[in-house]
């Protein structure tokens, strides 16, 4: 197995490409790569643009050294619990033009963060959250193994168990909490790009 990098202008125009192993991992070896690009292609200008993967204190504080722009995918559930509901919530959102896509700016403990919205995968999340519910409830009636329930992490997520660990239900609350991220992405970015243009190139992808 290969792994190839390829090369695009904003306008999605191929520009060159970079092949490496297949076992190359990307959070370690993505410092090495930009400066390789910079050298080869004389690139005055890098924003890496990369998933939730790559978010760790120690690649964000490697990236912001070195110099470089980013525009990353942001791991929701690292926001604290208590500021949660305010940092993802609908309100104030702004509608992408020509496009259902919404999204806010919110600055959270000194990062920028774009939180965007789409209605039609949110009405995708909750009828799967529907879906996984209504089999729990049929497991949670027929099993009788809570080990069972318990080792599994997409059970687990919306069950509670008693002290003993012998008796399991459902919790409300952790399914009501779960809406929160209906159809919600969260972006962080260290570029003077506005939200939109920000919005524009990353956030479809998501669509």
């Amino acid at each position: 197995q290969v792994v190839v990098g390829v090369i695009m202008s904003k306008e999605g125009i191929p520009l060159g490409h970079e092949v490496w192993s297949g076992n190359t991992n990307d959070v370690k070896c993505f410092g090495t790569v930009i400066e390789d690009l910079k050298k080869k292609y004389s690139l005055a200008r890098v924003i890496l643009v990369g998933d939730r993967g790559m978010i760790s204190k120690k690649n964000i504080e490697s990236l912001e050294q070195s110099g470089f722009e980013y525009i990353l995918g942001y791991r929701m559930r690292t926001i604290s619990k208590d500021e949660r509901a305010k940092v993802l919530s609908q309100a104030n959102l702004r509608k992408l033009k020509n496009h259902e896509l919404e999204f806010k700016e919110v600055n959270y403990r000194g990062k920028r963060l774009l939180v965007c919205f789409n209605p039609e995968r949110a009405e995708k999340d909750k009828q799967h959250r529907e879906r996984e519910v209504a089999k729990l409830k049929e497991k949670l009636k027929s099993t009788k193994s809570i080990k069972q329930l318990i080792g599994n992490p997409l059970t687990r997520k919306f069950i509670k168990v008693n002290d003993s660990k012998t008796k399991a239900s459902l919790d409300e609350e952790k399914i009501k909490a779960d809406e929160l991220y209906d159809g919600i992405f969260v972006l962080t970015t260290n570029t003077k790009l506005s939200a939109i243009q920000v919005v524009e190139r990353i956030g479809r992808a998501h669509v």
